[in-house]
C-alpha cells in the first residue's frame, strides 16, 4: 500500500496545461507493482502528453509493439512520427490504485481535462458498473415525478440520493474456492 499516492488528476491537468510539457513534473517510467495504474504516453521531442491510459502489468509498453494492429490510427501515427525522428515514446506513470474503478475514474478525469490539448484518445474512458449506477440514480433524481405528498416520495428520493453517491453492490461473485465478493455489473 506504500506505493499508492492518489494524486489529484484535475490539479495535475491544470498544472500541465500551463506549459504543455510534463517532463519536469515528477512522473516515473517505473512499472508499478500494484494491480492498476494510470499512465501517459509522452512525446520526448516536446514533453507533450498524447495518450492517457489505464493498465496493469506491461500495458503501457504494448502500444509500440502493436502499431500495425492498433485501431487508434491517430496514436499509431504519432508513435510512428516519434520513431521516424529517431526517438521512442515515453511511458510515464501518473498514479497507482488498488481498485480498478478508481483507476478508470482517474483516467476519465484526465482525458476530459486534456482532450483538447493534443490527446489521441478515441474514447473518453470507461464507465464502471458502479459509475453507471451512480449516473442512472442522478438522472432519476433529476426526473423524479412522484408527487411530494405521496407516501413513498421521501423513501424513493432517499434511496436514489444514496445510490447516486455510494451505490450498494449489485453483484455477488463466488470463486471456486467458495470466497464471496461484492461488486457492480
Amino acid at each position: 500500500m506504500g506505493e499508492i499516492s492518489q494524486v489529484d488528476p484535475q490539479l495535475f491537468a491544470e498544472e500541465y496545461l500551463r506549459v504543455l510539457d510534463c517532463r519536469g513534473m515528477g512522473l516515473t517510467e517505473r512499472q508499478p507493482t500494484v494491480r492498476w495504474y494510470v499512465y501517459f504516453l509522452v512525446d520526448p521531442r516536446d514533453g507533450a502528453i498524447f495518450y492517457v491510459g489505464k493498465g496493469s502489468g506491461r500495458r503501457m509498453y504494448v502500444h509500440r509493439e502493436r502499431l500495425g494492429s492498433d485501431k487508434n490510427h491517430l496514436k499509431a501515427a504519432r508513435i510512428e512520427q516519434i520513431i521516424a525522428d529517431g526517438h521512442e515514446p515515453l511511458c510515464r506513470v501518473f498514479d497507482v490504485f488498488d481498485e480498478e474503478g478508481e483507476a478508470f475514474s482517474c483516467e476519465r478525469v484526465l482525458i476530459a481535462a486534456l482532450r483538447e490539448h493534443g490527446l489521441t484518445n478515441l474514447a473518453g474512458g470507461i464507465l464502471t458498473g458502479k459509475d453507471r449506477i451512480m449516473a442512472h440514480a442522478r438522472r432519476l433524481l433529476e426526473t423524479l415525478t412522484i408527487h411530494p405528498e405521496h407516501p413513498v416520495h421521501d423513501l424513493v428520493r432517499a434511496e436514489l440520493e444514496k445510490q447516486a453517491v455510494d451505490p450498494a453492490p449489485n453483484v455477488i461473485r463466488i470463486a471456486s474456492s467458495g470466497h464471496l465478493s461484492w461488486g457492480w455489473a
